[in-house]
């Protein structure tokens, strides 16, 4: 296999296609919203959140097990990649029989039904994908690729079904359609270096072991997706389809603000594994990864306060303007989430992922209550408050957890970023600034934040790019 490459390398890779796929999926999603209206597209989002939670059952935490597994062990990446190979499959067909009997007992409207079995085979298009071998291997041009290519497979798929007439249905199986083919063309890139892949039954021992290892990682997975999707859950049960619509743009404006975390997190893990017993290199960056995050989803948070509605209505259009206030809300806990999501790299790379399986239980715990109690009174914008809530005591107990096993948490640099972005933020849905017309607004009102946010915290040195660039480009 080739040389693994710096962090700087596979971010930038890695951001590169993170952009051209959010950019490509922006319009897909767009395009389909103002197609097929806010009550489908709420069934399309809907399967999709149900889905997430089978999603978790076919995966179990395998893939964050073996990426750190190929990083100590790359000379072991094709039996790796074999082993977990087959273990997803069987997970997968294993989870669809579960959606089958999920759909006998709750026996919903035929349209749902079909959406949630088209998008059951998500389970299968995932159990194939190898980006967790790439990134073991630092080497996330590969996933990049992949994104890249399904988001554009996507997009052209998406606009020829509807211009032919074909509604959501036909839709959500473009969306499998495109995952799949990126999978195989992945696979293929694999094979080149690695050799094909062979997928066959493994020694039940080992898969035994596998799982018990990966089980705390599969918690925490399904305390992310608690706290993103059971709000749309609970909201598809509790209210009208249209609310549920709204609410699904605003979660997907959300996902925006989360790209430099999730980027990072991807590059990042397994070097901060490999470091572990480096506390010099370790804590160092593992301070720049703490500042780049925070001040990325500061800005993003800010932007999103002050422009809610225009955002709102440049991608999924007017009718959508109505969760503004839901958005905000999620704007607010988006400031919390990003240092979440440093946090929860840290655990995984530190072996503290058991403490952290505790962390994310009672997180989902105080979430579901949360919502129980807040959506029928306050709707959307209820379900928005009850993420911002658990965020910050998941933050709060991931926080306790490293200093008490003696890791640093970068918390000085992270609540100056999140002060900053929310004073600004505040300041600017406050004021209010009289600017004609939606676009103006966002691309003036935006620069202008920027601009200021930037400059205030390279001032500040909440963020310091020299450094920062200097220490990725080295490890």
């Amino acid at each position: 296999m080739a040389d693994r490459k710096s962090i700087f390398v596979n971010v930038s890779a890695l951001a590169a296609g993170q952009m051209v796929t959010m950019a490509l999926g922006f319009i897909t999603h767009a395009i389909l919203a103002r197609a097929v209206g806010p009550a489908d597209y709420g069934v399309l989002g809907f399967a999709v959140a149900i889905m997430s939670y089978f999603g978790i059952a076919a995966a179990l935490g395998t893939d964050t097990w073996a990426a750190r597994e190929i990083a100590s062990r790359r000379s072991d990446v094709r039996p790796i990649a074999e082993t977990i190979l087959s273990l997803r499959l069987l997970l997968a067909a294993l989870s669809i029989v579960g959606v089958a009997i999920f759909l006998s007992i709750w026996r919903p409207e035929t349209l749902v039904v079909q959406v949630v079995l088209i998008q059951a085979i998500s389970l299968i298009v995932a159990a194939l994908t190898l980006d967790f071998a790439f990134q073991g291997l630092e080497r996330l041009e590969a996933t990049a690729r992949r994104q890249v290519l399904s988001a554009i497979i996507a997009l052209a798929g998406i606009a020829a079904v509807l211009n032919l007439g074909y509604g959501i249905v036909a839709a959500a199986s473009v969306f499998q359609i495109a995952a799949l083919i990126s999978a195989l063309v992945m696979i293929w890139e694999f094979s080149r270096s690695a050799g094909i892949p062979r997928i066959g039954p493994a020694a039940l021992s080992e898969w035994r072991r596998i799982l018990r290892e990966a089980t705390p990682l599969a918690i925490t997975v399904v305390v992310v997706n608690v706290y993103l999707y059971i709000d749309i859950v609970m909201l598809g049960f509790l209210r009208p389809g249209a609310e549920v619509g709204h609410y699904v743009a605003a979660t997907r404006v959300l996902t925006l603000g989360l790209i430099a975390a999730s980027i990072l997190r991807t590059a990042i893990l397994p070097v901060l594994s490999r470091l572990q017993s480096s506390p010099t290199e370790r804590n160092e960056v593992g301070a720049h990864h703490a500042r780049v995050v925070a001040t990325a989803g500061g800005l993003a948070a800010a932007g999103g306060l002050i422009l809610a509605p225009e955002i709102l209505e440049i991608i999924f259009g007017a009718e959508f303007r109505g969760a503004a206030n839901a958005l905000r809300i999620l704007m607010v806990g988006l400031l919390f989430m990003n240092a979440v999501e440093v946090f929860h790299t840290q655990l995984v790379a530190w072996r503290l992922q058991t403490q952290q399986m505790w962390i994310m239980i009672s997180g989902a715990i105080f979430n579901i209550v949360l919502n129980l109690f807040l959506i029928p009174r306050y709707g959307m914008e209820g379900a928005a408050a009850a993420t911002l809530i658990s965020t910050i005591l998941i933050l709060s107990l991931a926080a306790i957890t490293l200093t008490r096993h003696g890791f640093e948490t970068h918390l000085q640099p992270m609540a100056a970023a999140i002060l900053l972005a929310g004073a600004l933020g505040f300041l600017g849905w406050w004021i209010d600034i009289p600017i004609d017309g939606v676009l103006p607004r966002f691309l003036i009102i935006g620069g202008c934040l920027t601009i200021v946010y930037s400059g205030l915290a390279v001032a500040l040195r909440i963020i310091r790019p020299a450094e920062t660039l200097r220490q990725f480009t080295r490890i």
